[in-house]
């Protein structure tokens, strides 16, 4: 994709490529009846020992980068979906009006925060689900328009 998508697909929603940032979009209604999940309980193997969300990235912590963009998203819902309720990012997040949902079964991969995030989102009466990930880096606050 080049520039920007068009209509279509896509709803009322344009996505705007830049460098470094990776979401995936699954999109069915316009962005008041989305929510939001920010998968955050990775293992960050290929990091090392570190945590790779608690590194510090500018003013605040990797993990918080994301959040603090799509905190501007007028949603009715939004989770992070981490390993643990205690990450160092958590303060952070919270602060950034998400809500923490701790996924008990974060070794087995991704797949099983995304399924998480589907089921809160159909819980929470969702049209539409908004995924990013935590590791997102240099987000632009202007990559989603409604």
């Amino acid at each position: 994709m080049r520039g920007r998508a068009g209509r279509g697909m896509m709803g009322n929603m344009i996505l705007r490529r830049a460098p470094l940032l990776s979401l995936l979009l699954i999109l069915g209604a316009p962005l008041a009846g989305a929510r939001v999940a920010v998968l955050a309980a990775g293992q960050s193997r290929r990091f090392g020992p570190q945590d790779k969300l608690a590194a510090p990235f500018g003013e605040v912590l990797l993990g918080e980068q994301v959040v603090r963009t799509l905190s501007g998203l007028a949603c009715a819902h939004r989770w992070v979906i981490a390993a643990r309720g205690d990450h160092p990012c958590a303060p952070g997040w919270k602060a950034a009006g998400f809500a923490i949902a701790v996924n008990d079964q974060a070794a087995s991969g991704m797949g099983s925060s995304l399924a998480l995030a589907a089921q809160l989102a159909q819980a929470a009466g969702a049209d539409a689900l908004l995924v990013a990930l935590a590791d997102i880096r240099a987000t632009p606050g202007g990559f989603l328009v409604g």
